[in-house]
């Protein structure tokens, strides 16, 4: 990727901000493309007042959580560790989930386990799990619990603790699909009955 082709994509990223209420990045970054991109990318979003996701791992990260996204979520499929801390045990996944917020962003979600998740803030820390255990498939529940994250949070009367509920919800249903598609909002809220939240 040249370097126009990055000063085309920041330009076109911030005329479509000002189309949104909340954005997404995450995923690996193409060959050629600067770590920092996502960090440029937030401060973008934060300039036209959209709040940043933060989805990814490795070096992009840590450079874009230096921005201090609205939420970050570091994927730890292949490492299972943040910041050196290895996610095996509810005590390090919350010490991961505080440091991310000390870091920068204003809420950390740290995946612990197939189905249980560790939400943070500077003054709240949540456990989430899903009691309904016969998954089908895992292939993109992690996309989906982002994804309803992000409609939830643009939601008024979604508090957090609701947002995760949701969005838990949302990683549910998509793992009890054998095909990665769309699920329908009527599957995800199905699956709220099978969704425990707790204050920690």
């Amino acid at each position: 990727m040249t370097e126009y082709d990055l000063e085309m994509l920041k330009s076109i990223f911030y005329r479509v901000m000002s189309q949104c209420s909340i954005v997404t990045l995450s995923g690996s970054l193409p060959r050629g493309v600067p770590v920092d991109i996502y960090a440029d990318l937030i401060s973008i979003a934060k300039e036209r007042g959209v709040k940043a996701i933060l989805d990814t791992s490795g070096e992009q990260f840590i450079k874009g959580l230096e921005k201090k996204p609205f939420l970050a979520k570091p994927d730890i499929r292949e490492s299972n560790q943040v910041f050196g801390i290895r996610i095996d045990k509810p005590e390090s996944a919350i010490q991961a989930a505080k440091e991310v917020v000390q870091r920068g962003a204003e809420i950390a979600v740290i995946s612990l386990e197939k189905e249980k998740d560790i939400i943070a803030t500077r003054d709240e820390v949540w456990f989430a799990e899903t009691t309904y255990h016969k998954i089908v498939n895992l292939i993109g529940a992690g996309d989906a619990l982002v994804a309803g994250l992000a409609i939830a949070l643009t939601e008024d009367k979604k508090n957090l603790e609701d947002a995760v509920k949701f969005s838990m919800a949302c990683a549910l249903a998509s793992a009890l699909r054998e095909e990665e598609e769309f699920i329908t909002r009527e599957e995800v809220e199905k699956c709220l009955q099978w969704v425990s939240i707790k204050k920690l």
